[in-house]
């Protein structure tokens, strides 16, 4: 008796891994909307889109001719296109410490930094033609208390192409 409970246990194992295996080794596909491995044999569970997602750009914004323009978190992902010496201010949602970077120099750069209440996180000048990314992190200022919060940290990106008037 205790055999046949032993045998019929270790099937049901046998089976578990089985199944177990299977599902791991099937192919992945990758869901552009998350950027996360999404099996190609189930259903994926409903998301809620990001600021991004709601924001997609339809055409590059361009930048007005008179002064510096205001760009804020609602251009998250966008393109912008200026023309050398065209200005803007980042003005990216306040009550967060902003990391902000841009890949190449040589084409924008920071002219004025931001303020030290974060309500700006600086003004910057187009320069030269061609291509450059801005990046910026925000975190919440509870992140570095202790205990620290869970409220997310925010990435903003914003594409900007520097073209010849």
């Amino acid at each position: 008796m205790m055999k046949g409970i032993k045998w019929i246990v270790w099937m049901i194992a046998c089976i578990f891994m089985i199944g177990f295996l299977m599902g791991c080794s099937q192919e992945k596909d990758l869901n552009p909307l998350e950027g996360s491995a999404v099996s190609s044999q189930s259903q994926a569970l409903p998301t809620f889109p990001t600021e991004s997602q709601i924001s997609a750009p339809s055409k590059p914004i361009e930048i007005p001719q008179e002064g510096a323009w205001i760009i804020g978190i609602e251009q998250n992902n966008q393109v912008v296109l200026m023309k050398p010496g065209e200005q803007f201010e980042l003005r990216l949602k306040e009550g967060y410490i902003w990391e902000v970077s841009i890949e190449n120099t040589a084409v924008v750069k920071l002219v004025e930094p931001g303020d030290e209440s974060g309500a700006t996180q600086g003004v910057y000048q187009a320069i030269n033609p061609g291509e450059t990314v801005l990046r910026a992190s925000g975190d919440p200022p509870c992140r570095w208390e202790t205990p620290a919060c869970m409220q997310p940290s925010l990435l903003y990106e914003l594409k900007i192409q520097v073209v010849q008037p």
